[in-house]
């Protein structure tokens, strides 16, 4: 069949726009994959169709729009007779021929204009059969879509190991397979697990040996299904692709035609199939050749377990002596960094904490004596660190103190969460001064038995526990703008406001707590710093939640306020945040406090009555009757 290419980058054109009936069907396909189709205007669907027979067709598009996929649509083969068409369409469904598909829709053409048949392979219910002449042509045209939808559907599925291989050639050095050493194999499939390269991946799997593994269904819906994932990867694949995993090989194997490889790995999100624990872990690939001298890699079952899937998860003694391996091959990876003070170790640590790897904290740790100790207190830095990283639920550590006695300190954060906006939740990190400097004491915790210098920082930290619980949230906001009133005038033009929403939209989408903390104007009353807090956390929810589908839709500037109205979809939900910006000493400034919205429930209706009341009792009447007007103009723009 001849293949049209007609990708679904062209279906952006509206289907009513084009005589073309391939382009009409593929952009019909994407409105039923969005599930965004209007029966009434996007189809040829006769108007006397029952409101019965209407929703028996919706039901039916939903189902096709499960059935579709995510993969690229393109038009295989086009029929035209006269005023009717059918299009067959097909996803080839990636590497796996089980998730092929293939759909024909029939068309008819109104008044120059192709309209797809609201039900696929038929024309029943267009009215299009009404007249006798036409019910022979449509029959040939159903019979010809049900005929050409099984071959090419069978086509597909012949040819899809074969344009695997293709795509595996086209994008790896198959040499590599061939000629390299086992270390150098192994190497090169790591580097491709990292840059989430799904050919090379499937290449050192087995994916170009003329007689494939028995189980590579299985080896190709588990890397398809981890480099598909994004960031919600989970478990074992995190080991072999995460960046922020870290990794060390404990065992090298060198046999000719077989070899296997250990890595001890540390994964801050934690192990095992619910990620319940975080600890150090040991890794096994093994290398084999086939029978024409290809390389083909052997994860451990774990990888290719499904959801609900067992896996035995005990210790030997071999996998006992790789862990012990790994303070010291880890050491060899990331020095140690010794702070010349307290201070210096301080600063050091709240660095690491911010980093984008576990590689700056790992390096101010002792990792010296029992090596069961060391992984211990890796393990729990790691957990620390990804409290921070998290990508679903980011925080931020924010620095409390610091204090030392004799050869002992200590250095405390509060680990704030914008999800958990009001939470206390204070971390003590101990350190001891090695005769090279500072570093994190062994396992990361004081033992049972502290020494006496360890006990007097550790009660430091208790003495001052109500003191910091108290005062945490002004120290953590202590970077924002304070202002009381806001005064009249001087509203920031509308280009310095937008450019500010702008980098605050980038802040939170990229859970950068303080680049957004530093972008907020605090009313300086009872209440406003907890409000704030809060209104923050409800943003970063909302941006984890959006996948960056926001949009600045609205500018406009009043004498002292100028406001910046954005449109921010999720999966289930659109809303339309208004930011309302300020002048201050230190320049535009978004005041966060003041959450109002343009949506149309009758319950943020009275939010916003309530936010305007009390923005009232902060500023001048005019420059609250101002901030109405302009609020009621974006309100009606969104049709709230």
């Amino acid at each position: 069949m001849k293949i049209l290419f007609l990708m679904l980058a062209l279906s952006g054109v509206s289907s009513a726009a084009t005589g073309d009936p391939a382009t009409a069907v593929l952009g019909y396909l994407e409105k039923v994959r969005q599930r965004t189709v209007d029966l009434g205007t996007d189809t040829a669907l006769s108007p006397h169709t029952s409101s019965e027979k209407r929703e028996q067709i919706s039901r039916r598009l939903s189902r096709l729009a499960d059935d579709l996929g995510k993969g690229r649509l393109e038009a295989a083969e086009v029929k035209v007779d006269d005023n009717l068409a059918g299009v067959i369409v097909r996803n080839s469904g990636g590497f796996d021929p089980a998730k092929a598909r293939v759909v024909s829709i029939g068309l008819v053409r109104m008044k120059g204009i192709w309209l797809p048949a609201p039900v696929p392979t038929s024309f029943e219910n267009t009215g299009a059969g009404l007249v006798a002449s036409a019910r022979q042509r449509l029959g040939q045209l159903e019979n010809w879509m049900m005929r050409g939808q099984v071959e090419e559907l069978t086509s597909l599925r012949e040819q899809s190991r074969e344009r695997m291989r293709q795509t595996i050639r086209a994008g790896m050095d198959v040499k590599i397979l061939r000629d390299e050493s086992p270390e150098k194999v192994a190497d090169q499939f790591l580097a491709a697990c990292r840059r989430r390269d799904l050919p090379a991946m499937l290449g050192f799997l087995g994916g170009l040996q003329e007689t494939p593994p028995p189980d590579w269904a299985e080896r190709l819906r588990s890397a398809e299904s981890a480099v598909g994932a994004g960031k919600k990867l989970g478990w074992p694949w995190r080991l072999l692709i995460a960046p922020e995993v870290a990794r060390v090989r404990v065992e090298d194997g060198g046999e000719t035609d077989g070899s296997l490889f250990s890595f001890a790995c540390l994964d801050p999100a934690g192990t095992g199939l619910k990620q319940a624990t975080t600890k150090v872990e040991i890794l096994h690939i093994e290398l084999s050749r086939d029978e024409e001298g290809l390389w083909k890699v052997d994860l451990p079952p774990s990888f290719l377990l499904r959801p609900d899937g067992e896996l035995d998860e005990s210790e030997d003694d071999f996998v006992k002596s790789l862990l012990d391996a790994f303070p010291g091959e880890i050491r060899k990876q990331i020095s140690a960094r010794p702070m010349p003070s307290i201070r210096e170790a301080a600063a050091a640590l709240h660095e690491a904490l911010r980093a984008e790897s576990m590689d700056p904290l790992i390096s101010l740790m002792d990792l010296e004596g029992d090596p069961g100790t060391a992984s211990r207190g890796c393990a729990l830095g790691a957990r620390l660190w990804w409290q921070i990283h998290h990508p679903q639920a980011p925080g931020m550590a924010h620095l409390l103190g610091y204090h030392e006695n004799s050869g002992a300190g200590a250095v405390t954060f509060q680990f704030f969460s914008p999800g958990k906006p009001g939470v206390f939740d204070l971390k003590s990190f101990y350190f001891e001064k090695t005769t090279d400097g500072w570093l994190l004491i062994p396992g990361l915790k004081l033992t049972n038995s502290p020494s006496r210098e360890q006990s007097a920082v550790r009660d430091w930290v208790a003495d001052r526990d109500r003191t910091w619980r108290g005062g945490w949230q002004a120290s953590l906001v202590a970077d924002c703008t304070r202002l009381d009133p806001i005064a009249e005038g001087n509203a920031p033009s509308e280009e310095e406001a937008r450019k500010l929403v702008e980098s605050w939209l980038t802040a939170t989408h990229s859970a950068d707590l303080p680049a957004a903390l530093r972008s907020l104007v605090i009313v300086n009353r009872q209440g406003e710093t907890e409000r704030t807090l809060r209104n923050l956390g409800f943003e970063f929810s909302t941006a984890l939640r959006d996948g960056e589908r926001f949009s600045i839709i609205h500018c406009e500037r009043g004498t002292t306020w100028t406001v910046v109205g954005v449109k921010s979809q999720t999966d289930t939900t659109t809303t339309f945040p208004l930011y309302l910006v300020v002048a201050t000493p230190q320049g535009p400034r978004i005041l966060i406090g003041a959450d109002l919205f343009g949506d149309t429930t009758g319950g943020r209706k009275i939010l916003n009555d309530t936010v305007l009341r009390r923005i009232g009792d902060f500023t001048t009447p005019a420059s609250s009757e101002e901030l109405r007007s302009l609020f009621d103009k974006f309100r009606i723009k969104t049709g709230g």
